[in-house]
């Protein structure tokens, strides 16, 4: 049955949904749902990962199909998506831009989409820039926006258009609390004129914005109503918290309070709901709290309580409540016993190289058809371009072709014919007429030719004066004698041929008639190979080396980038090095394997090669050919794992086959050049340039090399192949030719085809490979860290970069950062951070996005390195490899190999931290809610799936120190709190110590003993968070009206809303309304001097006074209000921030 709010049935509907149904095959997502939308209100749909709630706006937005039911937006069924294209605006989860648009060119192009006229869509923009806080920013590419601004624009595009339906799918996702709290302004702004649908896992923003929470589970919607109506109908009662004083016993002190509330008070439900160090969360049904707050506020050192605080029901304590999860209260007995799990050990380097090869296995089977598809590719290339090359001339026969003047359109042809040769000269000209050519009678043909090259150039001499004629005739008319002069130009080809032809076919037509004629074709002989290969071999040669076998090569090695790729673009060989694993060994595991599939390739080519030229045979080629090839991967594999390091791994693989290719094709130049310019000393130079491509050009091997053996090879095979009186003929120097000798055997031999530039060609092997390895060296980032600062300091930025040496108090277990300082150019981005964490403590950072909390973060795991400043572990320094096995990193990103299942990645980081045990594993898919999906590629789990697959990985072995960078960011909150139950049982069991960053504010009340607030780099305000609210002190009143009094302003004490505030106003002077909307006043006050007994007094006796207050929430001031405090002060400029954090 649906929990409904009947308060809602008389409201204006934007949106109804009617028994609307989705499957996916056989399964329902989507059950028979039943909801209404209100105009000009904002609706939040809530629920777990898979309730369905993206599937149902996806429907609403016309963006999936529903199976069943009815959707009616505006009073209209909607019945196809051209229905609501111009009403409904979709701001997806995910930032959907064109990289290369500008943030005017994304809300033009939407408006357009929804058909509104250009001047007015240029109106709208400039007043949509000047809502959304963007002024300025229209002509900057979306890539240069921060992730909030990228957040704000994807709202833009959902409201320009004139959109009057908003579906927003989690807007604030990724931002930070400030930017958040701008977000929620401007739809407060806009809620008076549209209706407003989102979805989020987060409960602040839900209860920050929500008019109506509709709460979905399995398909099916479980309630509907008012926040104040839900928290009231299903009474989640409130939280008592309180400080207990450091050095007394907590335990104690929870008993005494327990205690109390049970017996002296009468609340006999009250329990311990949790205790983070000193701070202790008590359950309190709903009841009466004055007495309570009188009694125990002047009484506070009787029970050891430093200070109270007090939380009333929330959205998230209804969201959680069994009522509406229909999930069994967790029981006590339920927690996980720790002590059974093996904690984390020193890998030896056998169990590190058998989980590297675990790894490396499971990912090539799990995507063994690129591999296989690229090999066969590979051989295929070479197979059919031998076969292609290696066909004799004496299997091809040229074509042949009818000679004609006219192949060489529009010329000029000289003739001379007088007197009785008149006749023949006539025919003569019709033929050259017929051939698109012009005839010219001359008494001195040759003279004439020169005069007409004289006017014009040579070019008219070689391409246009083909051919020519004389023709004499001579002896009386019973005896003629014809003399005929066939003329041609030696720079055309085929022009004696022709002048031939022509003078033929005149004659045939003088003699015999007009119907007689000749015609001429140019059929080449067939060539008879006797075995000698000379210049088609040489062909033949260039195409295999520069050609064919790079190609090969390249699409073979390409894949190979696969692997490394994928852990380097998701951070997984951080995770990995934080494991434990040294950079050397990383890489040289990969490489070995590597290079041995790829020398089984390479023997597989060089059969091939061998097999099917014949100039190529023989035991000493088959070792020559192999050789080449071996060490051309020994050189590419180096540097094929340098692309990996590309965004894209498309990019990546094209950019090596093309690039490479490009490269390889670099030696058939400089091999052109060489044997055109024959001087000495061109040649020395040549030999320099060899050189110097062996060593930086891993792509010149093969074709240099392959050049040289095949001349060697052709000339070997020429001489076997010959016959006695040939192959020493003339003046043939070949020491072969006086038989067997040493001298014989050096001629044949190939050794100076690759000695001594094969040793160039190995240093290049060991410096491609030694770069792979410098780039992951922590000395090296900080040469590199060095340099930069350098280059920063000459474009003119004062910087001292230094270490702090100075020896430091080793505490046992306990992680000290001091003085930590980090610039990026210009901008100091950490500012003298200094924090300890010791044994079993869990320390938070918070700070708007570009505060410093990641670059923090990066520093203390090494991936990114202080300019100033010491971090160490006891006695390790941050530069020590016993420091980085000290800590568990669970980075920002999913550091995921996405190739590889959720077991597979806990199998190996188990391995990688010293564990064999695949229980353990077992037991952790398990804790972290994964073992359904264990064995499914985690490239298909949701984003809440791999954040708590990234959270179980850093966790593995229970390593001292464990570092969580928004650890929970995308997980429902069902889930979230488990996450948090278990860093709370780590801590407690283990005595581990955490160190958390994290948007959400109730993450960091819930496990947090100690909190560090950054601003632009500089920790603004440290300690225990209940100490930092009271810094704040201040209460959050909710006041719920009765609608139907305000309307007839009935009671007999303040009888209308503005009566209200200005008593209010009076009493409390300090009290601010921050929001009102749907008979909801939310009032701040801020006071230091109220108790919580007075408050609670007076606003008991002041709703039994007036009339119009139905219900009231009274809870301290939040630990959000602490944030934005800090975040907002003395922020004079709304500048962008440079780090993305």
């Amino acid at each position: 049955m649906v929990i409904q709010d009947v308060e809602s049935a008389n409201l204006p509907k934007g949106i109804e949904l009617i028994n609307l149904k989705k499957m996916y095959g056989k399964k329902p997502v989507v059950k028979n749902l039943s909801m209404k939308i209100y105009q000009n209100q904002i609706t939040v749909l809530l629920g777990h990962n898979g309730a369905g709630k993206t599937t149902t706006m996806g429907m609403i937005s016309g963006m999936i199909n529903k199976t069943s039911g009815k959707i009616i937006i505006n009073g209209v069924e909607v019945k196809s998506r051209s229905d609501i294209t111009k009403s409904v605006g979709l701001c997806a989860q995910e930032n959907l831009f064109f990289s290369h648009l500008t943030v005017q060119d994304h809300l033009m192009t939407f408006a357009t989409l929804k058909g509104q006229k250009r001047d007015k869509s240029k109106r709208e923009i400039r007043e949509l820039l000047r809502r959304l806080n963007m002024e300025g920013k229209e002509n900057f590419l979306v890539s240069k926006l921060s992730g909030g601004m990228q957040r704000k624009l994807c709202l833009g595009m959902a409201l320009v258009g004139g959109s009057q339906i908003l579906i927003l799918d989690e807007p604030s996702s990724g931002m930070d609390l400030e930017s958040r709290r701008d977000l929620f302004d401007m739809l407060h702004k806009w809620r008076s004129q549209k209706t407003i649908l989102i979805t989020t896992h987060s409960m602040e923003e839900a209860d920050a914005l929500g008019d109506w929470i509709a709460i979905m589970n399995e398909g099916e919607l479980v309630c509907f109503g008012t926040p104040m109506f839900l928290k009231k109908r299903y009474e989640t009662g409130s939280t008592l918290v309180v400080l207990i004083k450091r050095n007394r016993n907590v335990k104690q002190a929870v008993q005494k309070i327990e205690y109390l509330l049970r017996n002296d008070f009468n609340f006999k439900t009250a329990k311990c709901k949790g205790i983070n160090g000193n701070e202790v969360r008590f359950f309190l049904p709903s009841g009466s709290y004055i007495r309570l707050f009188e009694y125990l506020e002047p009484n506070k050192s009787q029970y050891d309580i430093e200070n109270i605080s007090f939380t009333s029901t929330t959205l998230e304590d209804v969201f959680l409540s069994p009522k509406v999860t229909q999930q069994e209260e967790e029981k006590e007995e339920s927690r996980i016993q720790f002590e059974t799990i093996e904690r984390r050990q020193d890998a030896s380097l056998c169990l590190t190289l058998r989980a590297l090869l675990f790894k490396r296995n499971r990912f090539i089977f799990r995507n063994s058809l690129i591999y296989i598809i690229s090999t066969i590719i590979a051989l295929l290339i070479v197979l059919v371009s031998i076969l292609i090359l290696n066909k004799k001339p004496s299997d091809i026969g040229d074509p042949s072709w009818k000679i004609a003047l006219s192949a060489y359109g529009n010329t000029t042809v000289f003739g001379r014919a007088k007197g009785r040769s008149a006749n023949i000269g006539r025919i003569y000209g019709k033929l050259i007429s017929d051939q698109k050519s012009k005839f010219e009678l001359a008494y001195d043909v040759s003279r004439r030719i020169i005069e007409e090259a004289q006017k014009k150039d040579l070019v008219y001499l070689h391409y246009k004066s083909i051919v020519a004629a004389e023709f004499t005739v001579t002896g009386d008319q019973k005896q003629e004698t014809l003399d005929a002069v066939a003329m041609y130009n030696c720079y055309s080809l085929h022009s004696a041929a022709i002048s031939f032809n022509l003078i033929s076919n005149a004659i045939a037509k003088y003699s015999l008639g007009e119907r007689y004629s000749i015609s001429t074709r140019n059929h080449p002989l067939v060539f008879i190979s006797k075995g000698v290969y000379q210049m088609q071999d040489f062909e033949t040669i260039m195409s295999i080396w520069a050609v064919t076998l790079p190609l090969a090569v390249f699409f073979f090695i390409a894949p190979l980038i696969f692997l490394p790729f994928s852990e380097l673009s998701t951070h997984f060989t951080q995770s990995q090095f934080t494991s434990g694993v040294r950079p050397l060994v990383y890489w040289i595991h990969n490489f070995f394997f590597d290079y041995i599939s790829y020398l089984l390739f390479a023997l597989l080519v060089t059969v091939i090669v061998t097999q099917l030229i014949p100039q190529f045979r023989g035991a000493d080629a088959f070792g020559v050919v192999y050789l080449i090839l071996a060490l051309y991967g020994l050189c590419n594999i180096p540097c094929a794992y340098l692309y990996g390091r590309l965004k894209l791994f498309g990019s990546a693989y094209i950019n090596f086959i093309i690039y490479s290719w490009l490269a390889a094709t670099l030696v058939v130049v400089i091999f052109l050049l060489r044997t055109a310019l024959l001087e000495q000393k061109a040649q020395k130079i040549f030999k320099v340039f060899d050189i110097i491509f062996l060593i930086i050009c891993p792509q010149y091997g093969l074709p240099h090399f392959g050049f040289r053996f095949g001349l060697k090879a052709i000339e070997n095979y020429n001489f076997a192949v010959s016959d006695e009186k040939t192959r020493c003929f003339g003046g043939n120097m070949n020491p072969c030719c006086l038989g067997n000798s040493p001298a014989c055997d050096k001629w044949k031999s190939y050794k100076d085809v690759y000695h001594p530039n094969i040793w160039w060609m190995l240093l290049c092997a060991a410096i491609y490979f030694l770069l792979v390895i410098l780039l992951e060296l922590y000395c090296v980032k900080i040469v590199l860290n060095w340099v930069k600062s350098l280059i920063c300091l000459c474009h003119g930025r004062q910087i001292e970069v230094k270490k702090d040496t100075r020896a430091e108090r080793a505490d046992h277990n306990t992680l000290r950062a001091k003085n930590l300082r980090k610039y990026y150019c210009r901008k100091r981005v950490v500012d003298n951070v200094s924090f300890s964490v010791t044994k079993g403590q869990c320390m938070g950072i918070l700070g708007v996005n570009g505060a410093g909390k990641t670059t923090t973060f990066r520093m203390l795991t090494r991936e990114t390195i202080m300019d100033e400043g010491a971090i160490r572990i006891n006695a390790h320094s941050v530069g020590n490899i016993k420091y980085i096995k000290r800590l568990g990193y669970c980075p920002q990103e999913n550091a995921l190999n996405l190739a590889l299942t959720g077991r597979d990645l806990l199998k190996t980081m188990a391995m990688l931290r010293g564990i064999k045990d695949d229980k353990i594993v077992d037991q952790f898919l398990d804790m972290f809610g994964l073992k359904s999906i264990a064995n499914i590629k985690c490239a298909h789990y949701s984003g809440g799936n791999k954040r708590r697959l990234t959270f179980a990985m850093g966790v593995m072995g229970f390593p001292d120190f464990i570092l969580l960078d928004e650890p929970t960011t995308g997980v429902d909150p069902l889930s979230q709190h488990k996450s948090w139950s278990l860093i709370k049982q780590i801590r407690d069991t283990n005595q581990n110590s955490f160190i958390l960053t994290s948007h959400s504010l109730n993450e960091c009340e819930a496990v947090c003993d100690d909190l560090k607030i950054l601003k632009e780099g500089v920790i603004k305000k440290e300690g225990p968070i209940a100490l930092l609210k009271t810094e704040v002190c201040g209460f959050n009143v909710m006041l719920k009206l009765d609608k139907d009094k305000v309307a007839k302003k009935q009671g007999n004490f303040l009888k209308t809303v503005p009566e209200l505030k200005n008593y209010l106003k009076q009493k409390f002077p300090t009290a601010v309304i921050r929001d009102e909307h749907s008979g909801l006043i939310h009032y701040y006050i801020k006071t230091k001097q109220i108790k919580w007994a007075q408050l609670f007094t007076t606003f008991d006796d002041l709703k039994q006074r007036c009339e119009l207050i139905d219900d009231y929430n009274i809870s301290e001031a939040s630990l959000e209000d602490v944030f934005l405090t800090v975040a907002r002060a003395d922020d004079n400029v709304d500048t962008e921030e440079e780090e993305n954090d």
